[in-house]
């Protein structure tokens, strides 16, 4: 059930619903959208999911006197998405099981896509590339 979408459309209205959030509950943010025409086949609700949990995740574990950045580019035809929250101070129990991300890493996959997680004590960044048919 996947479905053509013009990519910068598509991106706008997911980031667009995830960005109200983050601001309803305080964060800033800062966003470096694509300058690239694209379309992108997906299956939407799947796709919309990876967005909510990953946003789900930032508002939980993330500083929220820190900016959110949030960048998605075309290159050698692939769409690269980039997402990197500063974590919360220590004293701030993380209570994941981790099936989130592993349900993101399934869907990602699914779209022939990848998604890899870069972590420290101060910062998270989930890396997405997609290939664009």
């Amino acid at each position: 059930d996947f479905e053509r979408f013009d990519g910068n459309q598509l991106m706008d209205q997911l980031l667009d619903e995830q960005i109200i959030l983050l601001e309803n509950n305080g964060f800033s943010f800062e966003l470096k959208p694509c300058s690239i025409p694209f379309h992108i086949d997906v299956h939407l609700i799947s796709f919309r999911r990876v967005f909510d949990n990953l946003f789900s995740n930032i508002i939980k574990y993330a500083d929220k006197s820190k900016t959110v950045k949030i960048h998605y580019d075309i290159h050698d035809g692939l769409l690269l998405i980039h997402i990197e929250n500063v974590v919360k101070k220590e004293g701030h129990e993380v209570n994941s099981t981790g099936i989130g991300m592993k349900t993101c890493k399934k869907i990602i996959e699914q779209h022939k896509g990848q998604i890899a997680v870069t972590s420290n004590k101060q910062t998270y960044s989930v890396h997405i590339s997609l290939t664009l048919s």
